[in-house]
């Protein structure tokens, strides 16, 4: 019983030092020389949890997270317990040149929110062949064979992009590279628990495109490709890319991998039909038959390949106008087909339906297709042209009967064409279109000129499509789409209202909410939803009350008042 009593009292010692005590920090490099090319590590140790750790940016050194480590040290001395606690944040300082480097201070904020800045640190880089190897103990290599030594191992993910400058449209492939310094670490178990964002771009996952290949050794750590994307910048700007979350999962417990958020200028291009495709391009088309009954349909096909965004021309009929027929898209197929020459290729099907409505001989004019190939040179296709002949099924008897003249009522006839409903609808729409035209051309103005209207309009249109969207993978059962979709629909609407950027943390999108006096009870709602939608992410789905979830969801949004 006392020795229960005894390890309570330790426990009780260990995390009530852990939690209580001041804010404690120790930063340090090591080691302090290292050879141009090559990183030092950098341990930023606190004596308790803290809200954020915040490294310092320069020209001459690149600084990546490599981790969190939790450390604890218990000694009894004469009966006297001592305990110490401390979380260890890890990062790899990568020298851009050599010499005396200075490495600006550390920023920690507490839970609190007050704010702490560590010393500056010194890092000498010099040349490979100047550095001195390190004096050998006699004794280290018997330590190394009667300890066990376990160092946990260095991650970092990097987004690696193929281009710094895109226009609109045109494809950018980025590569999201795992570097670690030891190999052992290409064979953990990764998992990603929240997915890549980005809101100005088509993007699609071709990490199937990646070859199986062992780790590569750069400057004493190793890399390789373990994500490979491909991206349609939609709008002009800077394109911000936000890295999917990935948790390692190692023999020393999980590690959560961070990567720094993309940034892409994306450069304007013209505008028109179809002249916004940017890349390589090829189309062919066939017909099922231009011979048909009346009352058939006809199947015209379009097989489009190449590394732009195949998608612009998925309404490619959409201008035409033909008199007597009626053409309609039943079905799309895109699918990755390869990847070479460092550039993705795509391949798409569209069937149209081409529906007579009566008989003769109709036209489908050639359809003339502009865009811009891979130097941005302004090319042209033509389709060609197809002759559709539409034949009645039965000829029409005309049955013999008399003739018998009647007397006409003009007073009913007129009472009948003023009490005609289609009649009436017609007034009544001369009536009503030109103040719905007045109505829209007020809404048009207001959605340029008035910039809060115009993000309020738009973040309800975005988190509508998306609830949708939930709401379809729901009735599918879909549950993990459904959960990523609602995570997303909360995600972007919350942004677009706050006014904040997609690559902001979730966590800061709380903290504007704070701001803003949101009920505290709204906000623990949408930590709640979000954690929820999160943790379906990873694997861990509840199917009982997703139905329930989706409610909640539209009804805090309702609700909430920003």
């Amino acid at each position: 019983m006392s020795r229960r009593i005894f390890l309570s009292f330790l426990i009780f010692l260990v995390y009530g030092s852990f939690f209580g005590a001041e804010l404690e920090y120790n930063v340090s490099v090591s080691p302090e020389v290292v050879a141009l090319g090559e990183g030092a590590e950098i341990s930023v140790e606190v004596n308790k949890k803290v809200r954020d750790v915040i490294p310092p940016k320069g020209t001459e050194f690149d600084i990546q997270y490599a981790g969190i480590s939790q450390q604890s040290y218990v000694s009894i001395v004469n009966g006297k317990v001592t305990s110490r606690q401390s979380i260890v944040y890890r990062y790899i300082c990568i020298p851009k040149k050599t010499g005396l480097l200075t490495i600006p201070a550390f920023k920690i904020i507490d839970e609190n929110g007050k704010s702490f800045e560590s010393n500056p640190l010194k890092l000498k880089v010099e040349k490979r062949q100047k550095i001195r190897q390190r004096t050998t103990d006699p004794f280290e290599k018997l330590e190394e064979l009667l300890i066990e030594k376990r160092k946990i191992p260095i991650i970092m993910l990097k987004f690696r992009p193929y281009k710094q400058k895109v226009y609109q449209n045109e494809p950018l492939v980025v590569d999201l590279i795992l570097i670690s310094d030891r190999k052992e670490a290409f064979d953990y178990t990764y998992q990603e628990i929240s997915p890549l964002r980005t809101d100005k771009a088509i993007f699609y996952d071709i990490s199937s495109s990646i070859e199986k290949s062992i780790p590569i050794s750069s400057g004493g750590y190793y890399e390789k490709v373990v994500k490979r994307y491909v991206f349609y910048p939609t709008e002009k700007g800077v394109l911000g890319i936000a890295p999917p979350g990935i948790v390692a999962i190692t023999p020393y417990g999980q590690i959560q991998l961070k990567s720094e958020n993309l940034g892409v200028e994306v450069l304007p291009l013209g505008s028109g039909e179809g002249v916004n495709y940017v890349g390589e391009l090829s189309i062919k088309s066939e017909i099922s038959t231009n011979s048909v009954l009346l009352g058939d349909t006809i199947k015209l096909k379009l097989i489009l390949e190449g590394n732009g965004n195949l998608k612009i021309f998925s309404n490619i009929f959409a201008k035409l106008n033909i008199d007597g027929i009626f053409i309609s898209q039943e079905k799309m197929n895109l699918e990755f087909e390869k990847f070479l020459n460092n550039r993705p290729y795509f391949k798409e099907e569209i069937v149209f339906s081409i529906i007579p409505q009566r008989a003769g001989s109709f036209v489908i004019p050639p359809v003339e297709i502009s865009y811009f190939d891979k130097n941005i040179v302004k090319r042209k296709i033509t389709l060609p042209s197809f002759t559709i002949n539409v034949n009645a099924k039965d000829t029409l008897q005309i049955s013999r009967e008399k003739f018998v003249f009647k007397k006409i009522d003009l007073n009913r006839k007129f009472r009948f064409i003023l009490l005609n409903p289609f009649v009436i609808f017609y007034i009544a729409l001369m009536f009503t279109l030109p103040l719905l035209g007045f109505i829209y051309n007020n809404f048009q103005l207001r959605l340029k000129t008035d910039e809060k209207f115009r993000k309020k309009f738009f973040a309800r249109k975005k988190l509508s499509r998306y609830l949708i969207e939930a709401e379809n993978h729901l009735k599918k059962e879909n549950y993990k789409e459904f959960y990523i979709s609602l995570q997303k629909g909360l995600f972007y609407y919350l942004c677009d209202k706050l006014d904040i950027p997609l690559s902001t943390d979730f966590k800061q999108v709380i903290e504007k909410l704070a701001e803003k006096n949101v009920e505290e009870t709204a906000l623990k709602k949408i930590k709640e939803i979000y954690t929820q939608c999160q943790f379906a992410y990873s694997g861990k789905i509840i199917k009982e009350n997703d139905g329930q979830l989706l409610a909640e969801t539209k009804n805090l949004i309702e609700n909430l008042k920003i």
